[in-house]
């Protein structure tokens, strides 16, 4: 069992490998190589200092005396429930545990996606508080950036125009939540030359505009360029075939700008189509593009994960009955915390998404634990009853210790001054919690049902 589990467990966290950011695909690499050397540490280190135990220090005094405890006394308990001896508990688990399973399914579709770093801080953070106040009363926290390149030079007037329009367009947009322009500002080649144009005629409003001419676009380049050289190359480059515009938007979720980004690229294609080559870029492109690419990673990491891991399960217990029913226990916990993050109104982002694929690794472990102790003492007396009581004798106190172990350890993400920490460690700990009673609790049921005593 400690092979298999470190084996699945590595299958989880080497399916990161098909993700398409690099910093996801190196977390699999380096998470599965740690858990091989934790393997091999197990198996060839930890045995030595075994041995020195020679007195049996490591038994509690009171389970020498009694031959139980309280960790023993709560593993009965709960075998008690699951339908030790009662049908009617051993069904009223199953239609609970199924029941949950159908709720967690519906809630999965209404899972939320939305990425907003600022929201990785509480509303006191000092950053956070920062930000906001800038973006309320500056010109936006957010960004974007279009850079458009032509050949034979950005300075054509007809060419200006269409950024002209581009520009007001931009400006005019809204967004679809609040009904409030995003775009507060821009500064680009246009600004110069407006600017430039009005300077020439002593600062008449009236001439905040593009010339008319493209002998008025070359004379006012001219002046500002022999002016300023090195401003002029901050919006223009040494052969004037590239200039960027750089718009100031307001701090908005990543979901929500998805809508804009589509807008843009429509606005692209209207606006230039060929006379240009426009690509846009800068901070709200590359937080969609990441969030959009990493939604997708998910569900194929994920999917990769549970189809490489119960083939696995199905290859451990040589028994494809057994080999499936043991998955049921390994995503009812993911699902639930799914829910669980529908009550909380904590959405899917950057920080959680993959939350799923550590989670399948994590829980298959008690799951291989259970289900291989359970084979073989249902192949050694035939009865199904005294399988499940030879698992959990075996090996439900390893289960137990094991997850007090895993919640003490990410509990101390709760204590973190970043709300996606403290949600990492509640979320991944709802799973390790429900992955425990899932095996000691529904698993049972579930056996007794599909694996009827041989015996009868």
């Amino acid at each position: 069992p400690i092979a298999f589990t470190s084996f699945t467990t590595m299958v989880g966290l080497m399916s990161f490998r098909a993700a398409s950011v690099e910093a996801v695909r190196e977390l699999g690499f380096s998470g599965s190589i740690g858990i091989l050397g934790a393997m091999v540490s197990t198996l060839m280190v930890l045995p030595f200092f075994l041995r020195l135990d020679r007195k049996g220090k490591m038994v509690s005094k009171k389970r020498k005396e009694n031959g139980t405890d309280s960790i023993d006394r709560c593993l009965h308990a709960i075998n008690w429930l699951s339908g030790l001896g009662s049908p009617m508990r051993r069904n009223a688990v199953l239609v609970l545990g199924f029941s949950l399973f159908a709720l967690a399914g519906f809630g999965v579709t209404k899972a939320r996606v939305d990425h907003d770093p600022l929201k990785f801080y509480f509303e006191d953070n000092p950053l956070r508080v920062g930000i906001e106040t800038l973006d309320q009363n500056v010109a936006g926290a957010g960004s974007m950036s279009v850079l458009v390149e032509k050949k034979g030079g950005v300075k054509d007037l007809a060419l200006l125009k269409k950024m002209e329009t581009f520009e007001e367009r931009l400006r005019a947009y809204k967004n679809p939540v609040t009904g409030k322009h995003l775009v507060t500002g821009v500064a680009s080649l246009l600004n110069v030359i407006k600017e430039t144009n009005r300077a020439l005629h002593e600062g008449d409003e009236a001439f905040y505009k593009l010339p008319d001419t493209q002998r008025g676009i070359s004379d006012a380049l001219f002046l500002f360029e022999n002016a300023s050289l090195d401003d002029s190359r901050r919006v223009l480059t040494t052969d004037s075939t590239k200039t960027l515009m750089n718009f100031s938007l307001h701090w908005i979720a990543v979901t929500e700008l998805e809508h804009f980004i589509e807008f843009v690229n429509g606005e692209v294609e209207t606006t230039f189509g060929k006379s240009a080559s426009v690509n846009p870029s800068g901070l709200a492109y590359s937080m969609t593009s990441t969030l959009s690419v990493l939604v997708h990673d998910l569900y194929r990491s994920f999917g990769a994960a549970i189809l490489m891991v119960t083939l696995l399960m199905i290859f451990v217990f040589r028994d494809i009955k057994l080999g499936l029913i043991s998955m049921i226990p390994n995503v009812l916990p993911i699902m639930v915390s799914v829910l669980v993050m529908l009550a909380l109104e904590i959405p899917l982002n950057l920080s959680n998404i993959l939350i799923a694929s550590i989670a399948i690794g994590i829980c298959v472990d008690d799951t291989i634990h259970f289900f291989h102790h359970f084979r073989q003492g249902f192949k050694l007396h035939g009865d199904v009853e005294a399988g499940i009581q030879h698992a959990i004798e075996s090996t439900g106190r390893a289960m137990f210790l094991t997850t007090v172990v895993l919640v003490l350890g990410l509990a101390s993400y709760l204590g973190g001054t970043l709300t996606s920490l403290v949600h990492f460690g509640l979320l991944v700990n709802i799973c390790v919690v429900l992955a425990l009673f899932s095996d000691l609790l529904f698993a049972p049921a579930i056996l007794r049902i599909a694996y009827p005593s041989k015996t009868s």
